[in-house]
């Protein structure tokens, strides 16, 4: 029995380190360009300016400030932007990789504020206001009401373009770079986003 025994505890502990060869390590695996670009647009569309901040390249970073940052995207007062932009979405088409320098090129969809805005334009209430308030409220309502029932039935109008977004590698990993950082096709290119 003993002898048994042995060589059932023999046979447990072999298997057990063969299955512990087998696991996967404990440490995560690097993100790539596209992981870093999700990460980075997704902060943006969501409004997290300061999540998406911190994904971008440290030459942009050391070009401008964190609150500089934040002052050109601030969202202050923007309830219609908010509200539309939460259509917006992306897939990226293709990564090309050269050393420490990635192109991702991505399907960028938004709202068409041009159109939205030439809607709202067309209907004008230049010269229909009147001295009362709640005729003017009233006046609005039917106005802006239109608009918003024809996106309601029809659906916002949507602009799909292809953008190229650049990334560099970093000590820490893949960063954005907003800045115009050479393209691995050697040109030249800025995003705002």
């Amino acid at each position: 029995m003993r002898g048994e025994n042995r060589k059932i505890l023999c046979f447990s502990l072999l298997l057990c380190i063969f299955l512990a060869s087998c696991a996967p390590s404990g440490a995560p695996p690097e993100a790539g360009p596209d992981d870093t670009l999700c990460s980075y647009l997704d902060a943006v569309l969501q409004g997290r300016f300061e999540d998406a901040y911190a994904y971008l390249s440290s030459s942009d970073r050391a070009a401008r400030s964190l609150a500089d940052y934040l002052a050109v995207r601030s969202e202050e007062g923007s309830f219609v932007a908010r509200l539309l932009t939460r259509k917006a979405s992306y897939r990226i088409k293709q990564v090309v990789v050269t050393g420490d320098r990635a192109r991702c090129d991505t399907e960028v969809t938004i709202p068409d504020f041009k159109k939205v805005f030439r809607e709202i334009d067309g209907e004008s209430l230049t010269g229909e206001f009147t001295e009362s308030n709640m005729e003017n409220l009233s006046l609005v309502r039917r106005k802006i009401g239109h608009v918003e029932a024809k996106y309601r039935r029809e659906g916002v109008p949507m602009k799909t373009v292809v953008e190229s977004f650049w990334l560099v590698k970093e000590k820490d990993g893949w960063r954005v770079s907003l800045s115009g950082e050479k393209s691995v096709s050697g040109s030249r290119a800025r995003s705002s986003i």
